[in-house]
């Protein structure tokens, strides 16, 4: 009795509020899951088999639909379903077979470019990239080397790993800011957290950026190793990103034309093969074989009434009555 008097007495909006929390908890568990996490890595690294993915869901599920809802003609309708249908299988099924094989050939090359390219090509990809020079035996030959760590990643010109986040230090709190500035004197800590650097400025197309006091202000440092983010580290570091998303896009790039060719192809012969073929219209040519009559007929009673207009009007001038 007293459980069902407690409970009478909590405010609906309590229970709302608990509700909401509850799921705003769970989201956050969700985008915050190591699975997830996963998952959208294999999708950024697999954009190609994404996409046919996506589209294979939109052929099997919502155009099937559309199409038999809104075509009159259920025959037709039934056609275009399984057209559509085919469409996203064969279109799912040729980056499984022939792209991934090339996005996988294309991902090892890439994962160690030193090993399948010299560094003068890896330099155009990478401008910040860090090459070593040293002499050959000759005392000669200038051998260059791209610089990498000890698990064999690419390094920058500053030290850090090629491809990664240019990540800025943050210092959060009044003690920890005075703490760190004492501790690096050369360094300046924002009130909103931000390291800068005191004598190397951030700068946009070459020019020294000022604050709204006319004041230069700091390039950021790296969360690392304190080295300043210049203009050209950031301008390097997304033509890191740029070359990352046309990797993934090679596959695609070169297979686009065939699948799309293939896909156009198959589709026909393929329907056939499971007794599904396109109704066919009428013939064009018994069409006109029906209208022609009527032209005829049109064309005989102009003649009639042509020739009784005529014999009138000849009656007429003769003065018949």
């Amino acid at each position: 009795m007293i459980t069902k008097v407690m409970g009478s007495v909590v405010p609906k909006t309590a229970k709302k509020a608990a509700i909401k929390s509850g799921k705003d908890v769970a989201m956050k568990k969700f985008m915050q899951s190591e699975a997830l996490g996963k998952v959208l890595d294999v999708a950024a690294e697999n954009q190609t088999l994404c996409q046919s993915l996506f589209a294979l869901g939109i052929c099997v599920g919502p155009r099937p639909i559309t199409n038999y809802i809104v075509t009159e003609d259920k025959k037709d309708a039934t056609y275009a379903n399984c057209h559509s249908i085919s469409s996203g299988v064969v279109g799912y099924l040729w980056p499984m077979v022939f792209a991934t094989p090339i996005a996988l050939g294309v991902k090892k090359m890439v994962a160690n470019p030193t090993k399948y390219f010299k560094p003068e090509m890896i330099q155009k990809f990478y401008p910040n990239v860090k090459v070593e020079e040293s002499l050959a035996k000759d005392g000669k030959t200038i051998i260059k080397k791209i610089a990498t760590n000890a698990e064999g990643k690419m390094l920058r010109k500053d030290g850090s790993v090629l491809c990664t986040d240019l990540e800025p230090m943050m210092v959060y709190g009044e003690k920890a800011r005075n703490a760190f500035q004492k501790e690096h004197p050369e360094l300046l800590v924002e009130k909103t957290g931000v390291v800068r650097s005191k004598t190397v400025y951030k700068t946009e197309n070459g020019v020294i950026k000022l604050d709204k006091n006319g004041n230069k202000i700091g390039a950021a440092v790296q969360k690392n190793d304190l080295n300043p983010i210049t203009e050209e580290m950031e301008i390097g570091a997304r033509k890191e990103q740029n070359v990352q998303k046309f990797v993934n896009m090679v596959p695609d790039i070169l297979l686009a034309p065939f699948r799309a060719s293939l896909t156009i192809a198959l589709i026909p012969p393929l329907l056939k093969s499971f007794g599904i073929e396109k109704r066919k219209k009428p013939d064009a040519a018994a069409q006109t074989a029906q209208i022609k009559p009527l032209n005829v007929v049109s064309q005989s009673n102009n003649i009639t009434v042509k020739a009784a207009n005529s014999s009138t009007f000849s009656s007429f001038k003769k003065g018949v009555a």
